[in-house]
């Protein structure tokens, strides 16, 4: 969970191995809209292959991915 109003980016070592929604191979996923950080975050479980990452926001928190 993110509790300063700053970025946050969260990166694969490995490109393509992130799967979120709408997305099966992020590169990473941010948290960096103005207003929307503190709050935001997230689980991440691994298959042993991919990681899937499951927003937990509290509120409207905007996640962003890189591909």
């Amino acid at each position: 969970m993110v509790v300063a109003d700053q970025n946050v980016t969260v990166n694969c070592s490995t490109n393509d191995k992130i799967v979120i929604f709408n997305d099966a191979a992020a590169d990473s996923v941010a948290w960096s809209t103005s207003g929307e950080k503190i709050g935001a975050g997230g689980d991440f479980v691994s298959d042993g292959t991919n990681w899937f990452f499951r927003a937990q926001n509290a509120g409207a928190n905007t996640v962003t991915t890189a591909t």
